[in-house]
């Protein structure tokens, strides 16, 4: 079997898809749309701002985030770095979350709000190498805002598809910690090979046309969710 790097399937649909709808996502109840090329060109810009900011092939990167496109957003930016996404559950309490950042030795933080911005400022003095949180919602003191990271302009990006040419299948591509165990939460770790592969698996047993569209509402701190986002980034449907 031949595995292709997840993240070059992404590129070549979008380029495929262009102007078509990627996601949609509700705010304010309204609905409102992201294009393909939309969705490649914020990737890139994301990617840009980490690597400036010293995020090399390796680094590990965490998300403290419940299910939202900027999540996506995010983990296709630090995989296209070669560096590893560390997903937390947005139920995670602050104890948990200082285990998980210490453990992964994680040095840059997205959160999602305030809310989980509070449980990570009361163990933040106990996790010397995170140096950077970047928030997704809002702003607040000490943070980077996730409107900052895609104000640069898109011409100044490495291409996603330079990017990930360079990416061996069998490097690490995230750190999936369990919940409900006993005990501390277990990483478990996975290679751009793992996603992969389970990107043939998934189009050998389902078939997805444009037309459809599907409603993503687990945590993609959870293999199963995120598993299926890549399989609609690489298929092609909304």
């Amino acid at each position: 079997m031949k595995y292709e790097n997840v993240l070059s399937q992404f590129a070549s649909k979008a380029q495929e898809l262009s102007h078509k709808t990627c996601f949609r996502y509700k705010s304010k109840d309204e609905w409102k749309n992201i294009s393909w090329l939309e969705v490649k060109d914020s990737v890139e810009k994301i990617a840009s701002a980490l690597q400036k900011k010293g995020v090399q092939a390796g680094d590990k990167v965490a998300i403290f985030s419940s299910t939202r496109y900027e999540w996506t957003l995010a983990d296709l930016a630090i995989l296209s770095l070669a560096a590893v996404s560390v997903p937390i559950y947005h139920s995670t309490l602050p104890s948990d979350a200082e285990f998980i950042l210490n453990h992964s030795e994680a040095s840059i933080l997205f959160v999602e709000n305030k809310q989980q911005l509070k449980k990570i400022e009361s163990i933040k003095g106990n996790v010397p190498k995170l140096r950077e949180i970047i928030l997704i919602e809002g702003q607040a003191p000490q943070t980077t805002s996730f409107s900052k990271l895609l104000e640069g302009d898109v011409a100044d990006a490495v291409s996603l598809e330079a990017r990930v040419d360079k990416i061996p299948l069998d490097s690490m591509a995230t750190i999936v910690y369990t919940s409900g165990t006993t005990g501390k939460p277990k990483g478990v770790v996975l290679t751009h090979k793992n996603f992969a592969s389970e990107m043939d698996a998934l189009k050998d047993t389902f078939e997805f046309p444009y037309s459809h569209e599907a409603l993503l509402f687990l945590p993609l701190a959870h293999i199963f969710a995120r598993a299926f986002q890549f399989y609609q980034l690489c298929n092609g449907f909304i």
